[in-house]
């Protein structure tokens, strides 16, 4: 997902806070990345235990209203990937 944020240590505080829930709807890992010349401007990678509860999640009204909280000001964008063999 990638968005704006108002303020990044906010942002990253209730984002910090959300861990236990999103532990519990199937969240194995997550990477911020952050836009070298504005931190405001980031995106966050997951992995997900299955791709039905990382779209689930994506589309929950809770993620949404969590998102306002934490000051997101931008229309998140999300993409889902799966990893697959190499060769």
């Amino acid at each position: 997902v990638t968005h704006e944020v108002e303020d990044f240590d906010r942002w990253k505080e209730i984002f910090d806070q959300a861990l236990p829930t999103r532990h519990a709807v199937g969240e194995m890992a997550s990477y911020i990345i952050s836009t070298p010349n504005d931190q405001n401007r980031i995106t966050v990678w997951f992995e997900w235990d299955t791709i039905e509860r990382a779209r689930a999640w994506a589309s929950d009204p809770a993620l949404a209203n969590g998102m306002r909280a934490a000051g997101v000001i931008s229309p998140p964008v999300f993409s889902f990937h799966e990893i697959g063999p190499t060769n």
